[in-house]
């Protein structure tokens, strides 16, 4: 057991956190860090006319990959309490001592933790999140976010355009809209936002939102409303993402985005 793994946790945290300040000044990019520990992110880097803000964490060294947390833990009376940042912070910067590889990974793709992979596994499936695909300096400056206003209004405008009947939900629910085909049948249908990274489309990625129990059909959207893809929502467990981009490894599982566009899969063939 070397120096580092010796340290007590948070010593562990400033060690890391002095170390990717340092790269980044290397880089040239402007840090500043909050007064006191009050914040939930730890520093604040200018990204040409943005600031962003970022909590760095230290990766875990795997056989397989690095593996970081994305939750903060404190402790009380019922025990340890974990608590996701959210809209707290905008992007992890992740730092292998190991590797001494730096990642830069959006805090909207990250659950309780996150698994960057960067050796080939007995068993590929198409949602692994490889790690040469976060690497800091291939995605600095990141991309402009998109506006998150609220999209639902938006695509239903769409969705009537395309002679589709829609209802909007009075009460408080938890899906967005109810879809109906022209035999009658209503689908529970949510609506996401879709963003672009590596080549793929991702949404839902902490797969927070309710099971095929609650809601059937997930309409996936980029910056507008008319690029629209079908998900159903008992397609997947975790986590899906569609393909928009040829891999650099082929593999038979990749969920390619033309296979998910809206017109090709409505109505949908949902078993009952």
């Amino acid at each position: 057991m070397g120096p580092l793994e010796e340290m007590p946790s948070h010593r562990k945290g400033d060690y890391t956190e002095a170390v990717v300040v340092a790269e980044l000044k290397r880089r040239g990019i402007a840090v500043s860090k909050p007064v006191g520990d009050n914040e939930r992110y730890d520093a604040i880097l200018e990204a040409k006319d943005r600031l962003l803000t970022v909590q760095i964490k230290t990766g875990s060294y795997e056989r397989e990959g690095i593996r970081f947390r994305g939750a903060s833990q404190h402790t009380n009376s019922s025990g340890n309490v974990y608590k996701l940042y959210e809209d707290d912070v905008d992007y992890f910067l992740v730092y292998c001592h190991e590797s001494t590889s730096l990642y830069l990974v959006p805090e909207s793709e990250v659950g309780s933790n996150m698994f960057l992979r960067t050796a080939e596994p007995s068993q590929r499936h198409a949602n692994m999140n490889w790690a040469r695909e976060y690497e800091f300096d291939a995605n600095w400056p990141p991309t402009e976010a998109v506006d998150t206003q609220r999209s639902e209004p938006n695509v239903a405008r769409e969705l009537v355009d395309r002679e589709i009947t829609v209802h909007v939900p009075i009460n408080e629910e938890q899906y967005d809209l109810l879809l109906e085909t022209n035999d009658g049948k209503r689908y529970r249908t949510a609506v996401e936002r879709g963003t672009v990274t590596e080549g793929r489309i991702r949404f839902d990625p902490k797969c927070q939102l309710p099971g095929p129990d609650t809601i059937d059909l997930i309409v996936v959207h980029l910056d507008s409303p008319d690029s629209l893809f079908l998900v159903r929502r008992d397609e997947y467990d975790t986590a899906l993402s569609l393909r928009v981009e040829t891999p650099d490894r082929w593999n038979s599982m990749i969920n390619w985005a033309e296979d998910y566009e809206f017109d090709a899969r409505w109505p949908p063939d949902i078993p009952e």
